[in-house]
């Protein structure tokens, strides 16, 4: 199997952390400008805000901090289109925030232990098909020739299996939240 992801806590290097994040960010900075062009430049400058803070001392929850960043660029470039149409408020985007701060909660520990515990639910056949494909890097075809079975039958399995394991491990960090 491959390697976990290392606890939160570990120390980083700012790349990883960069290239963890970086979706997350662009998703935050989507919704609020609504213009992927635009949320890419802030996204570039956020990140070059957030790496000479980096630079000189260490920021203790990365995700917290960048997000705050792309928040300030964000608001800082929708005053700066005063002519264009502005679909979301100051307020909407503090509790959009908000929002995504809660998604700070499921940390990458808590993702991890919950998606250990949903593959292991998971029938054995779906688990040697998952293997195949994303440990053995073999394709869809090969897996099918090895198993003895149509290369459609492996791609359902896959879709569901990835269906089943995303839903189980919102479930469980769900649970995970009611009772913190």
């Amino acid at each position: 199997m491959r390697e976990l992801p290392s606890l939160p806590d570990a120390p980083r290097d700012f790349e990883s952390l960069v290239n963890e994040h970086r979706r997350g960010l662009r998703a935050f900075l989507l919704t609020i400008v609504q213009d992927y062009h635009l949320a890419e430049d802030i996204l570039q400058e956020t990140l070059s805000v957030v790496a000479n803070r980096w630079a000189e001392e260490e920021i203790r929850d990365f995700w917290s901090f960048a997000r705050e960043v792309a928040r300030r660029q964000a608001l800082k470039a929708i005053r700066q289109l005063k002519n264009q149409p502005v679909s979301l408020s100051e307020e909407a985007i503090e509790s959009l925030h908000a929002a995504f701060d809660s998604m700070a909660e499921d940390s990458d520990e808590s993702r991890t232990l919950a998606l250990q515990g949903c593959l292991k639910k998971l029938p054995r056949r779906w688990m040697k098909i998952l293997n195949l494909r994303y440990w053995e890097y073999q394709k869809i075809n090969a897996i099918a020739l090895a198993l003895n079975t149509h290369a459609n039958v492996v791609s359902v399995t896959i879709n569901r299996a990835k269906s089943r394991l995303a839903d189980c491990v919102s479930a469980s960090l769900a649970t995970r939240r009611v009772k913190s």
